[in-house]
């Protein structure tokens, strides 16, 4: 039932959807699959990188199991938390799941082009206070974003 879905945060759910696939009852995976995603979401209210499940298992497992639909919100949930997750952990999906590392690569959060225009933004700042003859106007720049 439902009820017991419930219980334990989901952690039922991820049970159900292995045997749903081994016995192809789609419809029953996906029912889990909701609860698998709801428990994602109650355990990273606080904050993904504090919380006590593993994202990338989890996305690694759903794509095992054909639970696309968790797969999907997964790596979006990846992709717009990029920053948070380590370099190993990228490289676990770029060796695993290519075509999940593509999306998230290409709809990762800050994307790579604003990284790369800070960077450039940040030097030109840092010439313009290093450069100017009033110590005080390279600081004010930074305050108001003057270029």
């Amino acid at each position: 039932t439902t009820s017991q879905l419930e219980i334990n945060d989901g952690a039922y759910a991820t049970a159900i959807i292995f045997a749903a696939d081994r016995f192809d009852m789609r419809r029953l995976s996906s029912l889990a699959e909701i609860f698998v995603s709801l428990a994602v979401q109650t355990a990273i209210t606080d904050s993904i990188s504090k919380a006590e499940i593993d994202i990338i298992e989890l996305l690694l497992f759903a794509r095992n199991h054909r639970a696309n639909t968790l797969a999907t919100t997964l790596r979006h949930l990846i992709a717009t938390n990029y920053c948070v997750f380590s370099v190993n952990d990228l490289e676990r999906i770029k060796v695993d799941l290519p075509e999940d590392f593509t999306y998230i690569e290409r709809e990762r959060w800050p994307p790579q082009s604003y990284l790369d225009e800070l960077a450039v933004w940040t030097k030109t700042q840092e010439k313009i206070s290093s450069s100017s003859k009033f110590p005080s106007f390279g600081i004010m720049a930074k305050v108001f974003s003057l270029q």
